[in-house]
């Protein structure tokens, strides 16, 4: 960005502020003022501080638990590559919402991003529970079938390649392939654990 660009938008981010103190002194805080530096963030592809404002926002704005704006703040922390950050929102997604897929979903990749390689399996539980939200309603099923074979996928690699356990990992790559049977991944994953299995 250049630098009269930034002086730019710190002057605004400036004028936003001085606007939503005057709001305050009048006894009369409007936190959409501060929702505007946020949004003026997000066109920027300035993920982070598109999230600094939006948890202002938050705090000034109080009151019960606003789903779409949380959902919008762990999505900023999850796009400015910040995933304890996104983690710790979706955290409390699935204790506000315990039945709504897509906090398991978003949480699931954000710790999924924290644990290259799957080597701590700190997105197995989040991606179970996300799978049984999704198996137990066909509408969801059906509707948001990518995210229960996202799910497949990870438990699939993660018994295949980090705990060796080949018979845990078969139905998961089965499930794929029900679903996409061009899936090389799968395939190869099946291949190579129905291998193991056999030669036990």
């Amino acid at each position: 960005m250049a630098l009269g660009q930034q002086g730019k938008d710190s002057l605004s981010v400036e004028e936003f502020m001085k606007a939503y103190a005057m709001t305050e002194a009048q006894g009369e805080p409007n936190p959409e003022i501060i929702l505007g530096i946020s949004n003026m963030y997000k066109e920027q592809k300035n993920y982070f501080n598109q999230a600094v404002y939006l948890e202002k926002y938050l705090e000034a704005k109080g009151g019960n638990y606003d789903l779409r704006n949380n959902f919008a703040l762990g999505r900023a922390y999850y796009s400015a590559d910040s995933f304890a950050l996104a983690d710790s929102v979706f955290k409390v997604m699935t204790e506000q919402k315990p039945d709504l897929y897509l906090g398991w979903q978003w949480d699931a990749r954000s710790l999924a991003k924290m644990d290259p390689g799957s080597k701590e399996g700190l997105a197995k539980g989040a991606f179970e529970r996300l799978m049984e939200i999704i198996a137990a309603d066909e509408q969801l099923m059906t509707k948001y079938k990518s995210a229960y074979l996202e799910g497949a996928r990870y438990l699939g690699a993660y018994y295949t390649l980090v705990t060796k356990e080949c018979k845990e990992a078969i139905p998961y790559w089965e499930m794929i392939l029900a679903d996409k049977p061009e899936d090389a991944g799968a395939q190869q994953g099946l291949d190579y654990c129905k291998k193991v299995v056999e030669q036990q």
